[in-house]
């Protein structure tokens, strides 16, 4: 099991099992199948795999189901149900042939009872069944709906210097596997323990490193006033009102009112209530991205965009997803929770994103945005969706 959290699209934490983010009161209750974590008050999506084989072969597929877990803010203990799924041992060690799990059993009492048990303050305990992180209405059902878009606003870059060692000695990938980090990603810090590993890890590099790492500082030196003026471009780009635009026109003609966008409004809330607007569909823009392509010495625009969808009424999460829009040969494995689009970014060299008319960084931001826009309705779609074909 697997656990993110749906407002922010970080990357899912594994829980279960082997980690040591759950927790079971005692080891009767672990024979049982009882575990516990914390978590603050928020949406989380729960990802539960399972794996199938066909035979007694080493060839395994994981099988996964979402469902989403609302923990609330006014409470000490949520009970978010009992999840199901019969599995068989195999020579190998591994749990396959298992049913996958797409049903939540309500064992409230015995919950309840475990809690009055093993903790000191069980009070206020609610039951907040898991639901299925599946949206299984169609386009019509979601109307009318209301538009959020976010964004953050700084444009990573490769980098540069990892880059040159990387040129000059043959060691490891010349960034294009590099991945910032997330915008809510928050670490431990580790003072000199860190600083030590750093150093011992510089005193074993060869020779042509050190050539590489001055080779890397003069080439972020040499794009340094390019890399400026992008950043100055891109906090000018008004993405809540163009990236609105392209989902609207992504929806079906026959998609009847539009789509309102209120990222410009004050009080979204407020106004959503006004227009009597049923659901949310918000576009969070998490990461902008110079990346380095498959082919040495050239770059593409890379967007990773993290959409929900809002029951407005119950405050159910109907959607969420995480999509990627990156040149196809670009490295996503620190981020294997990002769906790809179809569709990749051309890649050209870095002279090119520089001219004064700054076409080509235009041409792919709203590129990206279209695609991103059409992918993720894609998604969105119930497959049984009369307006699954654009009129």
């Amino acid at each position: 099991m697997a656990l993110s959290n749906l407002a922010t699209g970080d990357a899912p934490v594994k829980i279960y099992p082997r980690t040591d983010q759950v927790a079971t009161p005692s080891e009767e209750t672990k024979t049982q199948g009882w575990i516990y974590f914390y978590a603050p008050p928020g949406d989380y999506d729960l990802e539960v795999t399972t794996y199938q084989s066909a035979s007694e072969s080493s060839y395994i597929t994981p099988l996964s189901k979402h469902f989403v877990l609302h923990v609330r803010q006014d409470v000490k203990i949520i009970y978010g149900g009992s999840l199901g799924s019969k599995c068989h041992d195999t020579k190998y060690g591994l749990l396959v042939n298992c049913d996958v799990v797409d049903a939540i059993h309500d064992e409230t009492e015995a919950a309840k009872l475990i809690t009055q048990e093993f903790f000191a303050d069980s009070k206020p305990f609610v039951t907040e069944l898991l639901q299925p992180l599946a949206i299984n209405r169609t386009l019509a059902d979601l109307q009318p709906i209301g538009l959020v878009i976010q964004q953050q606003g700084e444009l990573f870059t490769p980098p540069w210097v990892r880059r040159g060692m990387s040129r000059f000695t043959g060691i490891g990938d010349p960034g294009k596997a590099y991945n910032p980090p997330s915008p809510n990603f928050s670490g431990g810090g580790c003072g000199q323990a860190c600083a030590g590993i750093l150093m011992l890890y510089l005193m074993y590099l060869p020779v042509g490193a050190l050539i590489g790492a001055g080779y890397g500082e003069y080439t972020e030196a040499k794009w340094q006033p390019c890399i400026s003026s992008l950043q100055q471009e891109l906090a000018h780009y008004d993405f809540p009102t163009k990236l609105g635009d392209a989902i609207i026109q992504t929806f079906p003609k026959t998609f009847s009112p539009a789509p309102l966008n209120l990222s410009h409004s004050l009080n979204q809330m407020e106004e959503a209530s006004l227009h009597g607007l049923k659901t949310i569909l918000k576009a969070d823009i998490q990461r902008i991205q110079l990346r380095e392509c498959a082919k040495d010495g050239t770059f593409c625009m890379e967007f990773a965009m993290h959409f929900t969808v809002n029951d407005i009424k119950s405050g159910q999460v109907l959607f969420g997803k995480t999509m990627i829009y990156s040149e196809s040969e670009a490295s996503i494995q620190d981020r294997p929770y990002e769906v790809r689009t179809q569709k990749s970014p051309s890649c050209y060299v870095m002279n090119a994103y520089c001219g004064n008319d700054k076409i080509v960084f235009q041409s792919q931001i709203k590129e990206a945005m279209d695609i991103l826009a059409h992918e993720m309705l894609n998604t969105l779609r119930d497959k049984n969706d009369k307006t699954e074909k654009d009129n």
